[in-house]
């Protein structure tokens, strides 16, 4: 770890708990503003996105950033907005850990994370050579940070819609637009990415299973994460619906009854 980033540890620890207190904790909460999700494990990455984001914004004041990072890195992440807070923009930084609903009964990627064949493909050199693209072996994928972005509506259940920003980008024009997309009652908005073999369904799923092979086409076009609004009451209603014949029933699912 960085000193830099060590000295923000130290100087977390050093505050009396009103102190390790952002403000405008009323903002966290409120649909009509606008609402960004960083998940992340790389202070000065995190710290990039949100900066870049207020400095080309019009209204930082309905602006809120809400930051999850791992145990390791929470203090630290949450000293350096303190310490360096974005302007009229609201900042909350979350600690994944305290995330008590999150545990291999309730999430099923993370207890498929956690099996011994899943660590065995991600850091076993002997499947090298047969994987036709290295990168999906990333230990990275082994992290629930990669995975937490599918668990919005969990982590913000009183919010309509969420911006995801992964932390390796630099934002470069007002994002304010976004929250005003018709979704056509879709769960996702995002950019398309596809080139002519790039992010296209055959690349990441197993098109020799006869169920994914009759329900997609290995030519679709997927996407990256860099940038995605989501309509997490749309997600609420898709799965609630799922939640009705796998009890029990997480916590949002009560709020969304208008589906």
């Amino acid at each position: 770890m960085p000193p830099r980033i060590l000295s923000c540890q130290r100087k977390y620890f050093m505050l009396n708990s009103s102190q390790q207190q952002f403000p405008n904790e009323e903002k966290l909460e409120d649909p009509q503003l606008y609402h960004y999700a960083v998940f992340s494990d790389n202070v000065l990455a995190a710290a990039v996105v949100v900066n870049s984001t207020v400095t080309h914004t019009k209204d930082p004041s309905k602006h809120v950033f809400h930051i999850v990072a791992d145990r390791l890195n929470f203090a630290a992440m949450k000293m350096w907005f303190l310490a360096n807070p974005p302007g009229r923009a609201t900042i909350q930084v979350q600690n994944i850990e305290e995330f008590t609903w999150l545990n291999s009964s309730y999430s099923p990627v993370l207890k498929q994370l956690g099996s011994p064949t899943m660590i065995d493909y991600y850091f076993k050199n002997r499947h090298a050579e047969s994987d036709s693209n290295i990168k999906f072996r990333n230990p990275k994928y082994l992290s629930m940070m990669n995975h937490l972005r599918f668990y919005l509506p969990e982590i913000f259940p009183k919010l309509d819609k969420v911006l995801f920003l992964d932390d390796d980008i630099l934002v470069q024009k007002d994002l304010t637009g976004l929250w005003s997309l018709n979704l056509r009652g879709k769960v996702i908005g995002v950019v398309e990415t596809c080139g002519e073999s790039f992010h296209r369904f055959d690349r990441y799923l197993n098109f020799s299973n006869p169920l994914i092979s009759k329900t997609f086409n290995p030519r679709a076009c997927g996407w990256a994460f860099g940038m995605n609004i989501f309509d997490l009451l749309v997600v609420g209603c898709v799965c609630r619906f799922i939640g009705s014949v796998n009890e029990p029933k997480p916590k949002w699912q009560e709020r969304k009854t208008f589906c």
